[in-house]
């Protein structure tokens, strides 16, 4: 079942990313006028503002995806240091548990 599952998320991924393409590439062809985009002082190359527009877009996307997997790695690192921690005082806990029983006997 579990197969299946993940079979059927990655075609659907598949088939987003297949339809992102094509709905880029018809914005790209049926927009192709071309500007000139000026940002302090630079002056871009003429392009089409679809060109633009989705370059925008991907660029976003990756700062996007960069700025999470820092975030995941941080969380990722907080908790293996979590868990060493947790694993040393379970130690600590048998220690002492061990001995109090040592010293009843």
């Amino acid at each position: 079942m579990h197969k299946i599952t993940l079979w059927f998320r990655w075609l659907i991924f598949a088939a987003v990313l297949l339809l992102m393409l094509i709905v880029s590439v018809e914005f790209i062809a049926s927009n192709k006028e071309l500007l000139s985009v000026s940002f302090l002082g630079y002056q871009a190359p003429e392009g089409s503002l679809s060109s633009y527009l989705l370059l925008a877009f991907v660029i976003g996307g990756a700062l996007g995806v960069f700025s999470a997997s820092l975030v995941v790695s941080r969380l990722w690192m907080s908790n293996k240091s979590l868990n060493r921690k947790l694993v040393r005082r379970q130690t600590e806990l048998k220690n002492l548990h061990e001995s109090v029983i040592k010293g009843m006997d």
